[in-house]
């Protein structure tokens, strides 16, 4: 109901972002996922030039999510990328579990066993050494739709090694340290295991 000015937009554009992005984050819950991309590609095109690398960082992981829900992992890992080149460059471990786990889900679904298997390591490592609720619901959200994925079949001597808990385990694990308003895609996939995700 009010206009925002190209000076005020430039001096307030990371809040301005953020705001986008959490709008994001509401339209990813509700599962409206091309209102969520359009609103988090306006949270990266504001952000982009003003070296705001942790938000940015945010809301590459963000889009990535919504990508990867819609099943588009070509995208998925495009952001995800994006997000752990960053990482690199502010060399922390915040939300490195998250992407970490989501680098190793989208790998899994590409083929890449192996890679899937690096990356789900790493997030593991790093989920213990942060002891975030949250990192530790994604990454056994992770951990639970590879070993479902995986488990009767060949493929699941690359990750043989890390998921030595069974999938009751790890559903058990997410739901509880997921966030209930914030993680929606990863607990209802965790409460509706027979429909394991990803329609590619």
């Amino acid at each position: 109901s009010f206009s925002v000015t190209k000076s005020i937009a430039d001096i307030y554009s990371i809040n301005i972002a953020a705001a986008h992005n959490y709008i994001g984050e509401l339209k990813f819950a509700q599962k409206e996922y091309d209102e969520a991309i359009r609103e988090l590609k306006k949270s990266i095109e504001l952000s982009e030039n003003k070296q705001a690398f942790s938000s940015l960082m945010v809301f590459y992981t963000n889009i990535g999510k919504v990508y990867f829900a819609k099943g588009d992992l070509i995208n998925a890992h495009k952001y995800f990328n994006l997000a752990l080149q960053l990482n690199n460059d502010l060399d922390s471990f915040w939300k490195v579990p998250v992407l970490d786990a989501y680098m190793a889900l989208t790998q899994m679904y590409r083929g890449n066993f192996q890679v899937a298997n690096d990356y789900l390591k790493t997030a593991v490592e790093h989920s213990r050494k942060m002891d975030d609720p949250r990192d530790l619901g994604t990454v056994n959200f992770a951990s639970y739709v590879i070993y479902k994925k995986t488990k009767d079949t060949k493929d699941f001597s690359y990750f043989k090694n890390i998921l030595t808990e069974d999938s009751e385990t790890y559903r058990k694990l997410a739901l509880e340290n997921l966030d209930e308003f914030r993680d929606v895609f990863e607990i209802n996939i965790c409460k509706n295991g027979k429909d394991l995700i990803l329609e590619v």
